[in-house]
């Protein structure tokens, strides 16, 4: 496969090899990370806030019910640090 310069097209291992890792690029990526889990994190702690008040849940099912809800938002978490990595760290973004 070719683009338009009829150089080889880079596969996935050659741009993980050339990643633009620079602090302006980690801090891009850190700004980005915090406000999107900042944000989810918070949706998160109003959404177990609001049902526990609306069902009167006792202590020990509220504290299952946030380790329910907190484990996916863990990976959510994650999954937006690496993509953010990913957006910030790619040669064509810098």
């Amino acid at each position: 496969m070719t683009n338009e310069n009829d150089a080889p097209a880079a596969s996935g291992a050659d741009l993980r090899k050339c990643r633009v890792i620079t602090a302006s690029s980690l801090a891009g990526f850190l700004a980005v990370t915090i406000l999107i889990c900042s944000q989810m994190a918070t949706v998160e702690v109003v959404t177990v806030y609001s049902l526990a008040s609306l069902l009167h849940l006792p202590a020990t099912v509220l504290t299952v019910l946030s380790v329910l809800v907190a484990v996916p938002t863990l990976w959510l978490f994650f999954q937006v640090a690496r993509l953010a990595f990913e957006a910030e760290t790619a040669p064509e973004n810098n």
